[in-house]
């Protein structure tokens, strides 16, 4: 089943539809009211000689469609946990991604989570320098813009693209994903205004397994995206193309599989214990200003 169908099936499971259930509700209430003015029943069983009364009025039937409109089922918490779960499952196979073929990657996620085009998993097979929105500074039209971004690089040689595209004269706006050689899209990248030294080549060698990766160290900090779980050890992007290799026994969590491509902090302030924690946008946003300015410092003292 394709991601989309699978995601339409979840909505349909808890929209709303609220007509249906009053005609429902309408036609349990007028079947109920017809029994109800059926007289008393007898029911014999010949082989036991047992005999029964069925008396309608004395049924419990408004108390338990009582119990049942009483009962705490929020459908938009229900909807919202399973649009988690989606989101989950498709981070997770990202994070499975072996980088062989670009072709594998199930971008139909992308169109109901665009955080995922940034999976660590996929930028780790892109130069730092081309992982970027490149915008046209051509226009063919003057209310029609484009932009090109490199999601990812495979071992084949091929790249994963998504064009994002706004017509200011529709007031729309679209994305679509392709795939094509690497001698395409570096040509298209020096287009739409990257560096003619750019190097694509090579970067498909670049997977989880390639990425360097040392130990924490007691008493640090590290924050980044949690690229991997593998053989009882939790990698995560703590620099520019460099892991920390975080042991599971070591961590005091649970389930770790649940923070794959998820920003988090792991800290290790008391001793060889690290203490995971999930960082929410507000600090993304002043952790990357804080590098920027690190970055812009340290190229003026240069």
């Amino acid at each position: 089943m394709k991601f989309s169908e699978l995601t339409e099936k979840v909505r349909g499971l808890f929209r709303a539809g609220h007509h249906q259930a009053d005609r429902l509700s309408a036609a349990h209430r007028e079947t109920e009211a017809h029994h109800d003015q059926r007289n008393t029943v007898e029911i014999r069983i010949p082989s036991t000689g047992e005999r029964f009364i069925h008396d309608p009025s004395l049924s419990q039937s408004g108390d338990i469609r009582q119990a049942i409109d009483e009962k705490d089922v929020d459908a938009d918490d229900a909807y919202a946990q399973h649009v988690a779960w989606l989101e989950r499952n498709a981070a997770e196979a990202l994070a499975r991604w072996n980088g062989i073929s670009v072709r594998d990657i199930d971008t139909e996620a992308f169109h109901e989570f665009s955080n995922l085009e940034s999976h660590p998993a996929l930028q780790a097979t892109v130069p730092s320098a081309a992982r970027q929105e490149f915008w046209d500074p051509f226009p063919r039209q003057d209310d029609r813009r484009s932009s090109l971004t490199l999601l990812a690089i495979d071992q084949k040689g091929e790249v994963l693209v998504k064009w994002f595209t706004v017509d200011d004269r529709l007031d729309a706006e679209g994305q679509s994903y392709n795939v094509m050689p690497i001698e395409e899209a570096s040509k298209l990248l020096q287009e739409y205004g990257a560096s003619r030294g750019l190097d694509l080549d090579s970067a498909g060698a670049l997977s989880i397994e390639s990425i360097p990766a040392q130990a924490p160290a007691i008493g640090a900090t590290y924050r980044g995206a949690i690229l991997a779980v593998e053989n009882g050890t939790v990698y995560q992007m703590a620099h520019q193309d460099t892991a920390i290799a975080h042991k599971l026994d070591k961590l005091a969590i649970q389930s770790p599989e649940q923070y794959l491509g998820k920003e988090v902090e792991i800290s290790y302030p008391c001793g060889q214990v690290g203490l995971l924690r999930q960082l929410d946008g507000n600090e993304l946003m002043h952790a990357q200003h804080g590098l920027e300015s690190a970055r812009r410092d340290h190229s003026l003292e240069r």
